[in-house]
């Protein structure tokens, strides 16, 4: 049977609020973790675009190539985006309830290293296959599998149950956790993107920029779906008592 309508909207002025708050309020936790996590990633990420655009061998090649990169970037990313999720989780929860926060090497004791890795790669492999596909359905799966990190992490789940859930929670809210998780995506895309094209899409410019400045605005969308997350999850539990 069809999930039904949810009572209440994402409040999505109010998950931006958030999310704004806690990287406000816990710059240090908040910035100091996404730059040890992410720089690999976008590293890796500028690296596929810098051989995209300057590859001049064999094009079977330069497809493959960037396509591999893509993939290894894409599964860096939602691993370091589990771990990251996990480490915001608990951040996140002490700021909304008034709570003591925990210490980051307890965090880190607690976090189940190996659902993690198993995530990341379907998840990754799941969105190259969407755009290798069509835009359309990388879209829906980018949307419908947004929270699925923060979900495995904090709920506990197997990875399956965890992209289920993900799905289940984010479908009656779709177009509204678009604009949440999608949009200052590619805003923050877009924006990384003229910066680089600015400086030159040289091998420096795009480590540098892809790998320190996109990683700056990488972690307020991180927390974007973390708040997301905790609403959908305490909104179900209140629909389902």
């Amino acid at each position: 049977m069809p999930r039904p309508r949810p009572a209440t909207k994402l409040p999505v002025g109010h998950i931006f609020a958030a999310a704004w708050h806690t990287y406000r309020t816990s710059p240090g936790r908040v910035l100091g973790i996404s730059l040890a996590i992410f720089v690999p990633a976008t590293l890796l990420d500028g690296l596929g675009r810098y051989f995209n655009d300057e590859w001049d061998g064999p094009a079977g090649s330069a497809i493959a190539l960037v396509i591999f990169i893509s993939l290894v970037a894409s599964i860096a990313n939602t691993l370091g985006a589990s771990f990251y999720a996990g480490m915001l989780d608990y951040t996140v929860h002490a700021i909304r309830h008034d709570e003591q926060q925990r210490p980051l090497g307890e965090i880190a004791r607690d976090l189940p290293y190996l659902r993690m890795v198993g995530l990341a790669i379907v998840y990754g492999a799941i969105l190259v296959l969407g755009a290798l596909l069509l835009i359309v359905p990388a879209f829906i799966a980018f949307v419908l599998l947004s929270i699925c990190g923060p979900l495995l992490v904090t709920e506990r789940l197997g990875v399956r149950a965890a992209i289920r859930r993900s799905a289940t929670l984010t479908w009656p809210h779709f177009w509204r956790v678009a604009l949440v998780v999608l949009v200052p995506t590619l805003v923050e895309s877009s924006v990384v993107d003229a910066i680089a094209t600015q400086a030159g899409h040289t091998l420096l410019a795009e480590v540098a920029i892809h790998g320190a400045l996109a990683t700056i605005f990488y972690a307020y969308t991180i927390l974007l779906e973390v708040h997301t997350a905790q609403w959908l999850v305490e909104e179900d539990h209140r629909a389902a008592a």
